[in-house]
């Protein structure tokens, strides 16, 4: 019995950990976000994390040690999200994109008029993220690149075919 509780007092005094990148809403107006994430990620685009809607109050996590969600499933590797804000009636009210740790937090709050932003490193420390509010430039041109990429994909181009006529010498 006294082993066991010598194992409880060790579990419950271990520093706190996130082992997961976690996407927190804690606006107090009802403003939602859809939020993707555009780098960092470890598979394919594809894969990577991506919520159409988070809703006040709701959190959304993904465990850095998924490959789809973290670059080489490290708490410390840096993940970089495109976040589009709406309001409770759903009018548009910005954009921008955020870096947070992978096995971090990133909490958006506040009200849609003036919003506050939080993000922690694993251990709860504070992380020096950056916020880029030109995001709808960046996601404009990151989406064509994407519609380029996909089409060289499905029209090859394998050096151009030859137009050859019989006979021709």
């Amino acid at each position: 019995m006294r082993c066991l509780s010598l194992i409880t007092l060790a579990i419950t005094t271990l520093p706190y950990y996130v082992y997961s990148f976690c996407v927190y809403n804690q606006h107090t107006d009802g403003t939602a976000f859809f939020i993707s994430e555009v780098d960092g990620y470890g598979s394919t685009s594809n894969k990577a994390f991506k919520k159409d809607r988070i809703r006040a109050g709701e959190k959304q996590c993904c465990n850095y040690s998924n490959k789809d969600c973290v670059i080489g499933q490290n708490a410390n590797a840096i993940v970089r999200f495109y976040v589009h804000r709406f309001s409770g009636d759903n009018k548009s009210l910005d954009t921008f994109e955020i870096t947070c740790p992978g096995g971090g937090a990133l909490t958006l709050g506040g009200t849609g008029a003036n919003p506050t932003t939080a993000v922690k490193w694993a251990d709860g420390s504070d992380f020096p993220y950056a916020k880029n509010m030109d995001a709808k430039r960046i996601w404009a041109a990151k989406v064509n690149e994407t519609r380029t990429l996909n089409d060289q994909k499905q029209n090859p181009d394998h050096g151009g075919s030859q137009n050859k006529t019989e006979g021709a010498l």
